[in-house]
């Protein structure tokens, strides 16, 4: 803990982050909180966190800018595309062709994705209706992205993606709607498929739900793996605004991961094999249904996402069942979550990613010795995985390696010396370069800190 914040005033900036932002930082995740603050009070060239707190307190104008500071290194930008097959079968399969046959007269549908990040979700869902409307008449799509984070949607409007956002993708799936650019690193999303999706900032805590491009509300909304980071009055309250934008028979499609919630209960629940979906009662289906039981729908005759041999290859079921790892794992549930990180590494033989994370739940565990040794291989693994060489930093320097420790910063120092400070880390939860170098900062301070209290004793 460095001087200048104290635990009074992190625990106030804990709370002032809840209230602006809607995001519960854990003690747990205390030094991604204080690399956030760092970075804030830099990037607004304030006098200290004090100062941070007072403008977040202040409401108005002054705390939106502070808060849009906070958000890159708090908010979570971990996403990719074709996310979830499961889900994305249901959609393709049964919800979109519903919709589709549902709006038919007005030849128009509207879809948000709320918590959008970099934008690969929105444009998964242009993907899945440009092959289900392929050679039909045109439609009017809106689809709407919505994020937090500034920085995000600025690339996400660039429509420009490296290879970690096509993880468990085929090339051809990726050659169909993206082109190389030149040196072969970035792939541009085509124009045509880009025109159909639009990117604006919206706080799912602060503000009223976005309105469709019409004016209207929206056919299907998704909202997934956002919920798991928010308590329980906060969930309800999101809740009540995702049903409000949703139009009578519209669809909500959260994570797997996401709480269990009385505010549920305002929709219907309807079963797919592998996942379950939410849809907002109309008269008929309130009238046929109860909100309480759900319900298994007819396959539609539309085939099944296939985007890699069945069954599914191992680098996407290891992707799978590491995101199933890491909402584990962020609900403190550190069992389920050693046990699902256990098998995406057993699934995927040698994934940096996941040896990253089990070193995070060793660390959680108090498991110090097993935590170094996980980070360790995810650094050998992959030693641009920055993340994992600041958080073998911190627990090398702990056990008094400070040589080791300062190997360690000074590596992940030259790899982030060519990035753009907005740029989220892969693997890290959002953590963006600036808040990392923050880190950085951050864990020098504390090694000298202790240093000099041993050569004080």
């Amino acid at each position: 803990m460095t001087p200048e914040l104290e635990s009074g005033l992190r625990e106030r900036l804990r709370r002032l982050v809840r209230e602006r932002l809607g995001v519960v930082v854990g003690q747990a995740r205390d030094p991604q909180l204080d690399a956030a603050i760092a970075s804030a009070v830099v990037s607004l060239a304030l006098s200290g966190p004090e100062e941070l707190a007072r403008r977040l307190a202040a409401g108005g104008e002054a705390a939106r800018v502070a808060a849009d500071a906070l958000a890159p290194s708090l908010t979570i930008n971990e996403t990719h595309f074709f996310r979830n097959l499961p889900q994305l079968d249901a959609l393709r399969g049964h919800v979109l062709p519903r919709l589709l046959s549902e709006r038919a007269e007005r030849r128009s549908l509207s879809v948000w994705s709320a918590a959008c990040s970099s934008g690969e979700e929105p444009y998964t869902v242009a993907i899945l209706l440009d092959q289900l409307l392929s050679g039909r008449e045109s439609w009017a799509l809106d689809i709407l992205g919505t994020d937090l984070d500034r920085d995000v949607l600025a690339r996400a409007r660039a429509g420009r993606y490296r290879k970690w956002s096509f993880r468990g993708v085929p090339d051809a799936v990726r050659e169909r709607w993206f082109t190389a650019e030149p040196g072969g690193k970035e792939w541009q999303i085509e124009p045509s498929l880009a025109t159909r999706v639009r990117f604006a900032q919206n706080n799912l805590i602060e503000n009223a739900p976005p309105r469709s491009v019409s004016g209207g509300k929206f056919d299907l909304i998704l909202c997934r793996n956002v919920l798991i980071y928010f308590d329980d009055e906060t969930v309800g309250r999101v809740l009540e605004r995702l049903h409000q934008a949703l139009s009578p028979g519209g669809w909500l499609v959260v994570g797997h991961a996401e709480p269990g919630h009385r505010a549920f209960s305002a929709f219907e629940t309807q079963s797919f094999k592998g996942t379950v979906l939410y849809r907002r009662q109309d008269q008929r289906s309130a009238s046929s249904a109860p909100a309480s039981a759900p319900q298994r729908l007819a396959p539609n005759p539309v085939a099944p996402l296939r985007l890699a041999p069945d069954p599914v290859a191992p680098a996407t079921a290891a992707s799978s069942l590491l995101e199933q790892a890491r909402a584990a794992a962020a609900l403190r549930r550190r069992g389920d979550a050693e046990r699902l990180v256990r098998a995406a590494i057993a699934q995927s033989g040698e994934d940096a990613a996941a040896h990253h994370l089990h070193g995070v739940i060793f660390h959680q565990a108090g498991r110090i010795d097993d935590a170094i040794e996980a980070l360790r291989r995810a650094v050998y693994l992959d030693e641009g995985l920055i993340v994992a060489r600041i958080a073998l930093a911190g627990l090398l320097a702990g056990r008094g390696s400070t040589t080791r420790a300062e190997r360690e910063l000074a590596r992940a120092e030259e790899l982030l010396a060519p990035l753009a400070p907005p740029m989220s880390l892969a693997g890290a939860d959002g953590l963006t370069v600036a808040a990392a170098r923050g880190a950085i900062t951050l864990a020098r301070r504390h090694g000298a800190e202790r240093l000099a209290a041993q050569t004080a004793a």
